[in-house]
């Protein structure tokens, strides 16, 4: 089964480590320590009898004991010096004595006194019970043995001196073997208390070391949920902060997204509808003098029409109802032009005030002919703008004014400086427009009545053409209430008088 959590993997990992690191040593201690002990057994027996080798044992005893006893004192093995058919010295007590008697002569003086004949009655070494002799350096022999007093196997090296003398180290190997037990008994002792320890350490630097990524895990899941309102605090100093900076980044970055995009949603289901109720409502628009044409066209070719007269009024009607349709097409061509940047604009440096006199000049019949009381305030100042779309702005909202002004007609024009623009307003008096409908009457084919409003506004495309305009000039326009007046307003960027 697959362990999923880092920190039990971890702490796994590390106690598999350690295990095998132990289990090495356990190795190495069983397998290399006898080879080992071995070879520095051999190494010091071999200097030992290259040490013993200098020493004159056919001299007086008195002084080569001594010298012996300086040698090495710190040596592990026992030595045992032969001379002829003599136990010169022995230091195991399973071949001769420890130190030979002082008034010993040794065979070679003479006269020899045989009341001072207290020779050894130890055997000599047991050669013949030595295995597997090898030569290991020049006159040095090694081999191994079986002490049957002592019931152990012993190393043995032996040389023989010019002068006849023979020398023989001997230690015991089971020492070694048990050396080697008790090392691996204490090996696996402390490795199982090192184990537990390491286990409880690992756990806990596993947990330490995996808080962050757990943090980390747990914030990305409410990420994955659409969840922001958690905080994400990683102050490790290494790549794991790195990574939760770059985390909480992209969670700052997700949810900008999210609401640019809940907002972009909203607005095109708007614009879903919108573009529903503009086709039907604009199909509506179509159809009214398509119906009145076809009516007016099929009473003239049945010949109920007989008085020229009423025949002329009849092809009026048509003709009033083509010029209809043909201005609404028109405008759809243009707000299809606009909405698919595809529209035209001219920009060019104009004074203000003289062009706005000069198209209220060239709709002053039209002014007269509706009565109206136009009042002006207008500033001096160059603008820029494109003439053609100007002027047909703001021929729309006169238009506007006359449609839905009160008895009154009053209507003010305005032009206002400003930092960087200039707002031109156009003012009439009567019923106010409400908020509710406000929202809307920028949307092509808007009638006041499908908010459910007492209102009587219902407008074409006229405002959604403005609209268009305004946004591909990047400048602003809109519509308010203030006191007993409606205001439609729009701007155009001001000019620098250098």
């Amino acid at each position: 089964m697959k362990i999923k959590k880092i920190s039990t993997r971890l702490s796994l990992q590390i106690s598999l480590l350690l295990l095998s690191f132990s289990l090495v040593l356990w190795f190495s201690n069983s397998l290399l320590l006898k080879p080992l002990y071995n070879y520095s057994v051999k190494k010091e027996m071999v200097e030992g009898i290259e040490s013993l080798s200098s020493i004159d044992f056919l001299s007086d005893a008195t002084e080569w004991v001594d010298e012996l006893s300086v040698s090495d004192p710190s040596h592990a093995y026992d030595i045992t010096v032969e001379y002829g058919n003599e136990i010169l010295y022995s230091s195991s007590m399973t071949v001769g004595v420890k130190v030979p008697d002082v008034n010993y002569v040794p065979i070679t003086q003479e006269p020899f006194d045989g009341e001072k004949d207290i020779r050894f009655k130890k055997p000599f070494f047991p050669v013949d019970q030595v295995k597997s002799w090898t030569t290991l350096k020049d006159n040095i022999d090694f081999g191994t043995m079986y002490n049957d007093h002592d019931r152990m196997n012993l190393f043995v090296a032996r040389t023989t001196l010019d002068n006849g003398v023979r020398i023989y180290l001997t230690q015991g190997i089971e020492p070694i073997l048990n050396s080697v037990k008790q090392a691996n008994l204490l090996l696996f002792s402390v490795t199982g208390g090192f184990m537990i320890v390491a286990l409880i350490v690992a756990f806990m630097i596993s947990k330490k070391f995996t808080k962050p990524v757990r943090q980390i895990n747990a914030h990305v899941n409410q990420l994955a949920n659409l969840s922001f309102d958690g905080v994400l605090e990683v102050n490790t100093g290494d790549e794991l902060e790195d990574l939760s900076d770059d985390i909480k980044s992209l969670a700052f970055k997700l949810k900008n997204a999210l609401v640019t995009l809940e907002a972009q949603n909203l607005q095109l289901q708007r614009d879903i509808e919108s573009q529903k109720k503009f086709i039907s409502n604009a199909s509506h628009e179509l159809r009214t003098p398509l119906t009145l044409i076809k009516g007016y066209a099929d009473e003239l070719m049945q010949g109920y029409i007989k008085n020229p007269e009423d025949l002329m009024t009849y092809i009026g009607y048509i003709g009033e109802e083509s010029n209809k349709m043909k201005r609404l097409l028109n405008e759809i061509l243009e707000l299809s032009r606009i909405e698919s940047g595809r529209m035209p604009i001219r920009l060019q440096n104009y004074n203000l005030k003289e062009t706005i006199e000069s198209i209220m000049e060239k709709y002053s019949g039209y002014f007269e002919e509706h009565e109206l009381d136009i009042n002006t305030e207008l500033v001096e100042g160059q603008a820029e703008f494109d003439l053609l779309r100007f002027e047909q702005i703001f021929a729309n909202y006169i238009s506007n004014a006359v449609k839905y002004g009160d008895a009154s007609k009053k209507i003010q024009i305005h032009s206002i400086e400003k930092e960087d623009r200039y707002t031109i307003e156009v003012m009439n008096t009567g019923q106010p427009i409400s908020e509710e409908v406000m929202q809307f009457i920028w949307d092509g084919f808007y009638k006041a009545d499908e908010a459910r409003t007492f209102n009587d506004y219902s407008f074409g495309l006229g405002l959604s053409i403005i609209k268009g305009i305004q946004q591909i000039m990047n400048q602003g326009f809109g519509c308010e209430n203030r006191e007993g007046w409606v205001v439609f307003w729009f701007d155009v960027k001001k000019m620098n008088d250098n």
